[in-house]
């Protein structure tokens, strides 16, 4: 049985990244009969496609990103949904390839492999990237066994089982696809990792420096993740952050979280990004740099976490079944 598709993009404020990725997507989609819908998120101004007709774009107001893929899945008229970032580049038998893996594996969440742009592995900030984000992805493909693979950019999962979940949780801003594989995973489903449906994933993060605010952005607002799964293996260590001395378990543990506080200081951050700059046009070799790198990444994942930890807060509760009535979509012209 043939099963349709519906490609969802979240975007803000980003019409170039996302015209490419439509315009790929839209070849992709073509050859199965797949629709692509496009959530623009209060982008100023308003997001215009002239030269992709037929796409669908959903209209929010600045909601964010789980609660605008949200939307978007309540406008698609496909029964497997993909959701994609802004800035992935899909192959033309991007959508086929999540279909079949659909008609082979059932009702499951698949997750497809993400690769950074060829000309990365030109510099030492390239090639570090790919240490940290590719060897996830060196995995044989089929089902995997940890509950919480999962990126929202690149998955598909049934749309009748995404609304069923509640879809992605507005209250958690990072981490919210690790949740909802959770969530899923809790009440039996699987989780299938789909090599052959390879994207590029072309961001625009260029240094060590960028790459590192943008994951102390994500550290920060994974607190309400880590309020819901504090248990969790690997939530262990980011917990650490926002441990009180009182509390710390041993004495090396207090050591450690004290000199953290102290070398994750703007200051120390500000003398390590430039010490990092000044052994790059030195020519400082891979080894060297990337002891810097994961210095400074550490630190500021560090400070993300203890402050998003500072904040009061609980563990949301738990998304109710989103129904395709709310939907709130108008069609591009």
């Amino acid at each position: 049985m043939t099963i349709s598709a519906s490609v969802i993009i979240p975007t803000h404020n980003r019409p170039a990244a996302v015209a490419e990725t439509v315009d790929r997507c839209i070849k992709s989609a073509r050859l199965v009969q797949a629709d692509v819908v496009v959530v623009d998120d209060g982008s100023t101004p308003p997001l215009s496609l002239p030269h992709h007709s037929g796409v669908q774009v959903v209209r929010t107001a600045g909601v964010e990103r789980s609660r605008a893929r949200n939307q978007g899945a309540c406008a698609a008229r496909g029964e497997l949904l993909l959701f994609v970032d802004d800035d992935i580049t899909v192959a033309p038998d991007f959508v086929e390839q999540h279909l079949l893996a659909s008609k082979e594996f059932g009702d499951v969440i698949g997750v497809g492999k993400i690769s950074l742009p060829a000309n990365s592995a030109n510099t030492p900030f390239g090639r570090f990237r790919r240490t940290i984000e590719e060897p996830s992805q060196a995995r044989p493909r089929g089902l995997v066994a940890e509950g919480n693979f999962c990126t929202a950019a690149n998955m598909s999962i049934r749309r009748s089982t995404f609304l069923s979940l509640g879809g992605f949780d507005p209250a958690i801003l990072s981490g919210e696809d690790q949740d909802l594989a959770l969530r899923f995973s809790a009440r039996g489903g699987r989780i299938a990792y789909l090599p052959e449906a390879d994207v590029i994933h072309r961001d625009s993060v260029a240094n060590i420096a960028s790459y590192a605010r943008r994951h102390e952005w994500g550290a920060r607002a994974m607190a309400p993740f880590l309020r819901r799964y504090p248990a969790r293996t690997e939530n262990a260590a980011r917990l650490q952050p926002g441990t009180s001395l009182r509390r710390a378990r041993s004495p090396a543990e207090a050591r450690r979280i004290l000199s953290r506080r102290a070398l994750s200081h703007e200051w120390v951050l500000r003398s390590l990004r430039g010490l990092i700059v000044g052994a790059e046009r030195g020519g400082a070799g891979d080894r060297t740099l990337f002891h810097l790198y994961r210095m400074l990444l550490g630190l500021h994942l560090f400070r993300g976490f203890r402050e998003g930890l500072a904040t009061d807060g609980e563990a949301p509760m738990l998304p109710v079944p989103l129904s395709p009535s709310t939907r709130q979509t108008s069609q591009n012209d």
